[in-house]
């Protein structure tokens, strides 16, 4: 073969910086598609093809797959309020006619009243989120700025990342333009369903079981019962939220609202 012939065949159209380019969009966005990176490839006087691009990341290792459907995980938020001796200072006993006044068919009292706390939570099947005090009256902008510094951070704990669909219920507070808005846009997924609808309100359950354990404890005051709130708030086992969380799956494939905040 004579030295004129070396060099010679089809010329590259890409350099090696060029392909470095179309790996790096890779290396971000695994699911971005061969032509749109062929459009976003700009070379002088070429045109860069859907099948160069496939042959450029095939070369260095990467393969066309059909992702793998993930399951997203429901995230249930509400708000709550607990009072020192129960819910609304009401508790109810089993007792036979006329010993309503016997001791243990009786709970202590305290004058003027003894108290309550509002708090802010979430949960998904895998555990709980943060444990918000919420001090004031509760309004939309409180609880914008409730989502704005623990959502995210109650994801990241539970693991789930942006993989997951937010739920809250249709009070006036969690549907103002404000929160939309913002949810709009750091929210992939909602799943927005009526204040009064038992069977997609988890969390109700899970309040329950914490007013439970709170009540198990002697509370005689405000801070008390705050210290004590988060002790069993911390102390909710894997175990009862996944009892919980069992049709979270369910429900979010059949009533989520997707919204895509990019």
């Amino acid at each position: 073969m004579s030295a004129n012939n070396e060099g010679r065949g089809r010329k590259k159209i890409m350099n090696f910086i060029t392909e470095r380019r179309v790996i790096h969009q890779v290396k971000i966005d695994s699911k971005i598609s061969a032509p749109k990176i062929a459009a976003s490839t700009l070379i002088p006087h070429r045109l860069v093809s859907a099948e160069t691009v496939r042959r450029v990341l095939r070369k260095a290792g990467y393969n066309g797959r059909v992702a793998r459907k993930k399951p997203l995980i429901v995230i249930f938020s509400d708000e709550s309020k607990f009072n020192i001796f129960g819910s609304d200072g009401r508790r109810m006993v089993w007792r036979k006619p006329n010993t309503s006044h016997h001791p243990k068919h009786t709970i202590s009292t305290v004058k003027h009243g003894g108290g309550s706390v509002m708090v802010w939570g979430c949960m998904a099947a895998s555990g709980v989120g943060k444990l918000v005090f919420i001090d004031g009256i509760m309004h939309k902008m409180a609880y914008l700025n409730i989502l704005q510094n623990n959502l995210k951070e109650s994801a990241d704990k539970l693991g789930l990342g942006s993989n997951f669909i937010f739920q809250q219920d249709n009070d006036p507070k969690h549907t103002a333009f404000v929160v939309k808005e913002w949810l709009l846009y750091h929210c992939r997924n909602q799943l927005n369903t009526p204040p009064q609808s038992p069977d997609l309100n988890v969390i109700e359950n899970l309040w329950s079981h914490v007013e439970r354990d709170v009540q198990k404890h002697q509370i005689t005051i405000k801070e008390q019962l705050k210290w004590v709130l988060q002790e069993e708030w911390l102390n909710i086992a894997p175990e009862t939220t996944r009892h919980l969380g069992i049709d979270a799956s369910a429900i979010g494939s059949c009533h989520i609202s997707k919204r895509l905040c990019y």
